[in-house]
């Protein structure tokens, strides 16, 4: 369990990894879940974009400016 602290006034900016052909993986595996799943899913980004820095078991540094979202 974690606990955030929803204190962002403007929520971080998500974007989805796009490949080269412009294909956005994660994103149509999201949008293949059923509506439960990808509420779940969204209240994770959104704690993620309104708490951050949050760190794991929701959020895990991989590079500079590259945040990985588990």
């Amino acid at each position: 369990m974690y606990i955030i602290h929803m204190d962002r006034e403007t929520p971080l900016e998500a974007a989805f990894y796009q490949t080269p052909q412009g294909n956005q993986p994660c994103r149509d595996f999201l949008l293949a879940l059923n509506k439960d799943e990808r509420r779940e899913v969204g209240a994770d980004i959104f704690a993620l974009q309104k708490g951050f820095p949050i760190g794991l078991p929701l959020c895990r540094k991989m590079e500079t400016d590259l945040w990985e979202v588990r």
